[in-house]
């Protein structure tokens, strides 16, 4: 019996079905077996690499070859020289990682836009942090059909720029020429498919089919691959350096919010109303910056008039006179924060507050109610003269009745085209100059709203000093 050494193998042995990377430079993404060369090579992330697509069916390992492509770059560059956004719920595990801003689900269309307008905006230069965009299912973002640009074109237009480096997962869309035509490198994974080597330009007859999450095809070259598992911990070794400043994270808009949540740097200037997105950061207005005619505008039950409230109570507390109009002369507002409030026909005592504090701010309810009024030649001309003097107004009415009406203190201040529309319809948008695309397809809850200004136009959130379940301020809620 030969007791002697085995015979060398001509061949090198195939890949493994499981690969945590260890004894893997840093970086590494996948394993390629090269047997032309009778050699292994390593595919590692690179920042001179503008896409990644990451291609196959359910259950082929597309969400693990994002997070080993996400875990490769970690690898290489400090959080100070990299910030990631993700968009795919089933990685939600890269929140823990120091590189990582957003992780959120592609169904959230709100979440969705808000990364992409941060990276279409985002300063780029020799000093800032490389972007990278991760999306799990690109079909998910395709069926966006609200949006005048779908998110999946707009993904595609980062790598086109070069305003972010990205690694998309999706189905056979990605072979297709809008997006095989932008570089970059392409992973097959899962059965091979004759349409996908149509797509590609390659033969793929020398691949054997695995069921093995993870191995496929490297499409520039059609050599076998296995992607290289993270470990559940994320234990993967990370880039030294310093951490840098935190990246950009989106945060949605809480459906309620309390005034002692929310912190005000003390030296912002303006007066606290809520919280805007996409961070959900404290939004003061400030007239000297926002322009000193505002817009409130929204249904019944939408929370005009608590936000009218909110604003008086930020107001007082930096000690700015005020004086609250409403068109009911049986029940003057009651709200604590206002001294002076003065009904349709008390036009000596607004006079003499206006005399009394030039720069006075005018908080008037129900303006589509005061068309006849006693007092409306007095808001008006105070409305003329807010620049010269100083004041500020706020004017609140129904966007219903806005919409139909060309005179009033509501109709000249829309003509302002600055203001709040809160939980707005489809058709309010052109109250303030909005396309129907800039307005959410859900209205929110009540005190949501698009804030609109010279700058542009974001969400809002009203927060309220009530603890109660409602923030609807006093009077009749139906209409309020």
């Amino acid at each position: 019996m030969h007791t002697g050494p085995a015979p060398r193998r001509p061949w090198l042995p195939p890949l493994a079905s499981r690969l945590t990377g260890d004894g893997c430079p840093p970086g590494t993404v996948a394993l390629v077996d090269d047997p032309d060369r009778q050699r292994v090579r390593h595919l590692a992330w690179s920042e001179q690499t503008p896409l990644w697509r990451v291609v196959g069916p359910a259950r082929s390992g597309r969400t693990q070859a994002l997070r080993s492509l996400v875990h490769a770059a970690a690898e290489l560059l400090a959080p100070s020289r990299l910030h990631v956004q993700v968009l795919g719920g089933a990685l939600a595990d890269l929140r823990a990682l120091p590189h990582v801003g957003t992780v959120a689900p592609t169904e959230d269309q709100a979440a969705v836009g808000a990364v992409l307008d941060h990276l279409e905006h985002a300063a780029r230069g020799e000093d800032a942090p490389l972007a990278l965009l991760v999306v799990d299912g690109l079909d998910r973002l395709e069926d966006d059909t609200h949006a005048v640009t779908p998110a999946g074109e707009r993904v595609a237009r980062l790598v086109r720029d070069a305003r972010a480096l990205v690694a998309v997962a999706g189905g056979r869309d990605l072979l297709r020429p809008r997006w095989a035509g932008l570089g970059g490198e392409a992973l097959l994974l899962g059965p091979r498919d004759p349409l996908d080597a149509a797509l590609l330009g390659t033969p793929l007859t020398d691949v054997g089919t695995s069921p093995t999450p993870g191995r496929g095809v490297l499409a520039r070259d059609g050599c076998e691959l296995q992607v290289v598992l993270t470990p559940a911990d994320g234990s993967r070794p990370l880039a030294g350096g310093a951490p840098g400043a935190a990246p950009w994270t989106y945060r949605a808009l809480p459906r309620r919010v309390l005034r002692r949540e929310v912190l005000q740097a003390p030296t912002a200037p303006g007066w606290l109303l809520g919280l805007t997105g996409p961070s959900a950061e404290p939004w003061a207005w400030s007239p000297e910056r926002d322009g000193r005619l505002l817009l409130l505008a929204g249904p019944p039950g939408s929370g005009r008039s608590t936000a009218l409230r909110t604003l008086a109570r930020s107001a007082a507390l930096v000690g700015q006179p005020l004086v609250c109009v409403c068109p009911d002369p049986s029940a003057p507002p009651t709200w604590p924060s206002v001294d002076d409030a003065v009904t349709a026909g008390d036009v000596d005592r607004l006079v003499a507050l206006r005399r009394r504090h030039p720069g006075l701010l005018v908080l008037v309810d129900d303006a589509d109610r005061l068309d006849d009024a006693p007092v409306r030649p007095v808001l008006e001309e105070i409305t003329e003269l807010l620049h010269r003097d100083g004041g500020a107004m706020v004017v609140a009415g129904s966007s219903t009745a806005l919409a139909s009406r060309l005179r009033g203190l509501d109709a000249r201040a829309a003509r302002e085209r600055r203001g709040l529309l809160l939980r707005p319809r489809q058709d309010d948008g052109h109250l303030l100059g909005l396309a129907r695309a800039a307005l959410p397809a859900d209205p929110g809850p009540p005190g949501r709203g698009v804030l609109v200004l010279d700058s542009g136009s974001a969400l809002l959130q009203v927060l309220t000093d009530e603890e109660g379940p409602s923030a609807v301020s006093p009077g009749d809620p139906s209409r309020r």
